[in-house]
């Protein structure tokens, strides 16, 4: 089972509040319909022996390519992000994906992004124990955007 790491959303996973990702990546070897994945808060940089910690397992219902400003209020509720609007959440894409970044590598609005529709199947006993109170994110993104 392929992992997917949800490091900026993993309260809003384990709470069941997103249904949605969005990726600039995943098109190369994009998910099929009906895949299971395992959701995992970091999957990168663990550093030697270092394990991923997994939060749930997910189901794709569906996945395409749009640009990233091209997203609804709709799917920014379907992101985890309730209270947040669409240029909000594009300022805040943007601004996390583009750290280290080349200047020819850089995510903009118009930049066609993988859009990941999924189900939540299960959740980790310790994943929600961990993050089910998390609302930093939040709070860290809105005062960057």
């Amino acid at each position: 089972m392929r992992l997917m790491s949800f490091f900026l959303t993993p309260g809003e996973l384990v709470r069941g509040e997103k249904a949605e990702t969005r990726r600039d990546g995943w098109h190369k070897a994009p998910p099929r319909v009906g895949e299971e994945i395992r959701a995992v808060y970091k999957s990168q940089g663990l550093g030697k022996g270092g394990h991923p910690f997994e939060l749930a397992v997910i189901r794709v219902r569906e996945f395409r390519r749009e640009p990233l400003g091209a997203i609804t209020a709709a799917a920014v509720r379907a992101e985890g992000f309730p209270g947040w609007s669409p240029a909000m959440f594009v300022a805040r894409f943007c601004k996390s994906q583009n750290k280290g970044r080349k200047k020819d590598e850089l995510v903009h609005p118009w930049t066609d992004i993988s859009v990941i529709e999924f189900e939540l199947l299960s959740v980790t006993l310790a994943g929600y124990r961990a993050f089910k109170d998390t609302r930093a994110v939040h709070q860290l993104a809105l005062r960057a955007a």
